[in-house]
């Protein structure tokens, strides 16, 4: 039989010719299909960089042909997070289900495969699928190294400087100057994401005498960061 309803019907006749008039009948759907995983959030179709180290998940599981009756997770290489449907919230059982779930335990730094897989109501074999997410977690803040100047007649200087995260691109880098002539956060020039940043920016004309220092923070989330060198302060972060 082809995937999709069918109409099984039965009717008799006996020894006397007569032909039952009312069939007996049976609906049945084949389904073969695996079940199909989309994993999405809020604001794109996937996941990438995070600071999360117990990310949810958000995700939709289908099969036009039979309800979807069980939905689990794992985490590749975890002992503590194999395939499980505790804390999995469903809106099934259906042939089109949304679930959610987050993984409570914490995930390490570093790559991560979250892993989710679903099952329909096919018997006697019920119909599996799968899906997949590569997630880089990231708490690390970058580091940046910006060289000593030194005094200058020069109102505009250029600085160039280096920024460097081990595990994701810099995606935004941005200066300040503090002083009789402030200059509000800036962005450097345009340079090419990576984990390695060479960057540079001039300043505007500054006046004459000395420009004082901000003082300094950090924010220890990830992609984020502020430093002081001397009279300017760089921002790093997404």
């Amino acid at each position: 039989m082809n995937e999709r309803s069918h109409t099984i019907c039965v009717r008799a006749k006996d020894a006397a010719g007569n032909l039952e008039t009312s069939l007996a009948s049976d609906t049945l759907v084949v389904a073969i299909s695996p079940v199909s995983i989309t994993l999405f959030n809020s604001t794109s179709s996937d996941y990438n960089d995070t600071n999360d180290i117990t990310p949810t998940y958000y995700g939709q599981a289908t099969n036009p042909f039979a309800n979807v009756v069980l939905i689990q997770y794992m985490v590749e290489g975890y002992t503590s997070i194999t395939w499980t449907s505790n804390g999995v919230d469903t809106s099934g059982p259906g042939t089109t289900v949304n679930f959610s779930f987050t993984i409570s335990s914490g995930l390490n730094q570093g790559a991560n495969t979250i892993r989710v897989r679903a099952k329909d109501e096919a018997a006697p074999n019920p119909n599996w699928g799968d899906n997949s997410n590569a997630l880089m977690v990231d708490v690390t803040e970058p580091n940046t190294n910006l060289p000593d100047y030194t005094d200058t007649n020069d109102t505009t200087p250029t600085y160039y400087g280096e920024a460097k995260d081990s595990f994701t691109n810099i995606v935004d880098i941005k200066y300040q100057v503090e002083g009789a002539t402030p200059i509000p956060w800036t962005d450097v020039d345009t340079f090419s994401l990576s984990k390695i940043v060479n960057f540079k920016f001039t300043t505007s004309a500054l006046n004459e005498g000395s420009l004082s220092a901000a003082s300094g923070r950090n924010q220890t989330n990830f992609g984020l960061q502020i430093a002081d060198y001397g009279t300017l302060k760089l921002e790093i972060g997404n």
